[in-house]
């Protein structure tokens, strides 16, 4: 049976009144005896002595472990001191190790709290020093008040950057889709630039004021395209005018076919019958004006025509919103019939500016015994309008001439436009005294460059 250790007085000697009520389980009374006075030394009870006392706590003997202490091997020890509480090597070396692992424990915590500690009152130090004068807080304020009206600035004025983007945007297509024809514009512009075409700019003028008016009132044009046919000589401006043609559109998409150079081949006329639909419908694109030019169409091939007519009723089936077609066909023939029938009617007696643009009419359409390019066009009813360019003589040259030279940069002289004039080849008619230029104005421009 293990025995509780003996309890001290303060000051490590014994006291008979400290250890009353101190007995062992034999509740037996303690006894004093001084003559087994003794002494001993423990590693694990640091200069602990019993002095004139033996206390019999009980009969039995000690354990062989503790006899050593006492210098009584196996012995019965009765007046044993009090036995203290021997623990076991093993136990006591697991008791060590603990102890020595509890201190490096306890010296980490130690470590950590102290460290915890330091940056707490780093911390501290750091929150008094950023503590702020009132003028200092004042002027924080006003910082990020200054930051918070600057990003306000900025994000208002991008809203209003972007309003300003879509409102463009809007009014650009509403302007691509609001056709609008200026006749007035093209009728200046004519008059500025063309000579000699009295007849030409009545037929023009006429057809763009009718369909203009009918434009403003229905946006679906659901009748034929516009296509115009010129007819004339060489070099009487039938390429110049088709160029002051755009001036009347705010917003015209120009395609432009030359019949020699686009469609060579006679053998390929199969391909271009095809061809022609497609890159016509192709380039056909809404709210916007739609011109298609064929120059030269006289020499057109018979797969070509056929594809053009076939595209043509296409389109004429087609209603298509706020979009205009036009085709613009450019061609010699029928110019040496109108060149015949001007000089005739100036022979009886008429004048030149005194045509009108019905009685030579006629001279383009009635082409019962002939074989033009356009007849099955006209038969169909899909050319809107003809325009016959008269030939131009030498005083309409005069004006070419000193037209080109101004645009140029230079100062018409009536000896400047004299000599370009004489290198002009031109035939004189019977019905009038006045020279007719062969080449019209073709080729005033590039003789105005030589001479200036």
């Amino acid at each position: 049976m293990d025995e509780e250790p003996m309890e001290m007085s303060p000051d490590g000697n014994r006291n008979k009144n400290y250890y009353q009520g101190f007995h062992d389980n034999s509740n037996s009374d303690m006894d004093v005896d001084t003559s087994h006075d003794r002494s001993y030394s423990s590693p694990y009870v640091n200069n602990f002595s019993f002095h004139n006392m033996s206390a019999t706590i009980s009969t039995s003997s000690p354990y062989k472990s503790e006899s050593k202490y006492f210098h009584q091997a196996g012995e019965s020890v009765k007046p044993l001191g009090m036995r203290p509480l021997i623990v076991p090597k093993k136990n006591q070396e697991k008791k060590i190790s603990n102890l020595h692992k509890d201190e490096n424990l306890n010296t980490l915590l130690s470590e950590s709290n102290k460290l915890i500690k330091s940056s707490l009152e780093k911390k501290k130090s750091r929150s008094k020093s950023k503590e702020m004068s009132p003028r200092e807080k004042r002027v924080n304020r006003r910082k990020s008040g200054n930051q918070y009206d600057g990003r306000r600035k900025f994000y208002g004025w991008l809203f209003l950057a972007v309003l300003f983007a879509l409102l463009s945007t809007f009014i650009v297509i509403h302007q691509k889709c609001h056709i609008h024809m200026d006749v007035n514009k093209f009728e200046h512009v004519f008059d500025e630039n063309v000579f000699g075409q009295h007849i030409a700019k009545h037929a023009l003028t006429t057809t763009l004021r009718n369909i203009s008016l009918r434009m403003q009132n229905d946006t679906k044009l659901s009748t034929n395209p516009l296509v115009f046919s010129f007819h004339g000589w060489t070099g009487v401006g039938k390429n110049f005018v088709t160029k002051q043609f755009l001036y009347g559109f705010d917003n015209a998409r120009v395609t432009t076919f030359l019949i020699p150079l686009h469609f060579p081949h006679n053998s390929q006329d199969k391909e271009y019958k095809i061809n022609i639909q497609k890159w016509v419908k192709g380039n056909i694109t809404l709210c916007y004006v739609n011109m298609f030019v064929f120059d030269e169409m006289d020499k057109a091939t018979p797969g070509l025509l056929e594809g053009l007519l076939s595209v043509m009723k296409d389109i004429q089936r087609i209603e298509m919103e706020k979009t205009w077609i036009i085709f613009l066909f450019l061609s010699n023939s029928r110019g040496h019939q109108i060149n015949n029938y001007l000089f005739t009617e100036m022979k009886s007696g008429k004048k030149r500016n005194d045509i009108t643009f019905e009685e030579i009419l006629p001279v383009l359409t009635n082409l019962d015994s002939s074989d033009e390019w356009y007849k099955d066009f006209h038969k169909q009813g899909l050319i809107h309008t003809f325009v016959p360019f008269l030939p131009l003589n030498k005083y309409h040259v005069h004006q070419c001439i000193e037209k080109d030279i101004i645009k140029k940069g230079s100062r018409p002289t009536t000896e400047l436009i004299n000599s370009i004039s004489e290198e002009m080849h031109y035939i004189q008619p019977v019905a009038d005294h006045v020279p007719y230029s062969l080449t019209g104005c073709k080729r005033v421009s590039d003789k105005v460059d030589i001479h200036i």
